[in-house]
């Protein structure tokens, strides 16, 4: 967690944003974000 945010705070901004993604790359960004959301637990 940094500050106020936590990684589902991160994720959930990531997935509002993701819009057009021809690369890939921000759902990519997403599917690391839950990784490291598992290996918090």
């Amino acid at each position: 967690m940094v500050g106020d945010w936590s990684i589902g705070d991160a994720m959930a901004l990531a997935q509002g944003a993701r819009g057009e993604d021809p690369y890939g790359y921000r759902q990519e960004a997403i599917t690391l974000m839950r990784l490291a959301e598992s290996l918090s637990q």
